[in-house]
């Protein structure tokens, strides 16, 4: 039930973050922003792990919209306010990291989000004993992109094969989400065609469009 006292009231206040989780789930991220907006203040006052939860849901508002600025800002607060460190909380730490190699990579700033992604790494692999699918491609991903932009292309053909290594990592993992199996693809589609290897483009292009046509 509610409590008295508004978002002064903790459990309301609780409650009412929740809700701005259900919204971004739900795609809704303009009433996400507004609850988060009203929570702002009430969260300020009472900080710690309060701040930790406000910071990391507005954080990926931020993201989802697009402000990536605005959201790398928040996420190093968020880094800031963690209360643990990365050996005690190697989950939330893997997904903070994670946010802030994407931040990061959006803004152009290939280099430090390679530093942040290898942070990430690390995390992964201390709360999963090694890396899944989903790591491989971001990691893959920016490897590749970084060593196109420096013309190693022996560093490029390393990433993108880590690109390859996880699209069969995702197929034996999630075989059943065929839209992020799509967007798999897609990244070696681009891999192929940047250094003009057309047939394969071509062929991962047609692939990520077979498994799309599939999910409509």
């Amino acid at each position: 039930g509610r409590s008295r006292g508004g978002l002064s009231d903790g459990q309301n206040l609780g409650n009412a973050l929740d809700l701005v989780g259900a919204y971004m789930k739900n795609y809704k991220l303009d009433k996400a922003d507004a609850v988060l907006a009203r929570c702002g203040p009430f969260v300020s006052a009472r900080g710690g792990v309060w701040m930790v939860k406000w910071l990391n849901h507005i954080s990926t508002v931020r993201m989802k919209q697009g402000r990536h600025a605005e959201a790398l800002e928040m996420l190093y607060d968020l880094e800031l306010y963690s209360p643990y460190n990365a050996e005690e909380a190697p989950e939330f730490f893997e997904t903070l990291y994670r946010n802030l190699a994407w931040a990061l990579k959006a803004l152009g700033r290939i280099d430090e989000a390679a530093i942040y992604f290898g942070r990430m790494a690390t995390a992964s692999q201390t709360c999963k004993g090694r890396l899944d699918w989903f790591d491989c491609w971001d990691i893959g991903k920016l490897a590749a992109a970084r060593a196109y932009r420096d013309g190693d292309m022996e560093a490029f053909r390393r990433g993108r094969d880590l690109v390859e290594q996880a699209l069969a990592m995702h197929a034996e993992a999630e075989a059943e989400d065929l839209v992020m199996r799509a967007k798999v693809h897609d990244s070696l589609a681009e891999c192929f065609l940047v250094v003009e290897e057309h047939a394969e483009a071509e062929k991962h292009y047609a692939a990520a469009y077979d498994l799309l046509l599939q999910t409509v």
